[in-house]
């Protein structure tokens, strides 16, 4: 093998892990956006189903008569 040819393998090979270390990175910071929002929704979830201070509890919803 040629050492140009060679130096060209290497060179992509070094593109290849730099994109896959990227994206690494990149899917590690989307798991932890999701974890943090899976968690807000959980919370405001949380907060919807609780009545609101002070006032008359929530009525139960009923379907409407034309269900």
């Amino acid at each position: 093998m040629s050492d140009e040819r060679l130096q060209d393998l290497q060179e992509r090979f070094a593109w290849l892990e730099r994109q896959a270390t990227e994206r690494d990175v990149e899917i590690l910071a989307l798991a932890e956006k999701i974890r943090r929002l899976e968690r807000e929704v959980d919370r405001l979830k949380a907060k919807a189903e609780q009545p609101p201070e002070g006032g008359p509890p929530l009525p139960e919803l009923d379907r409407p008569p034309h269900y």
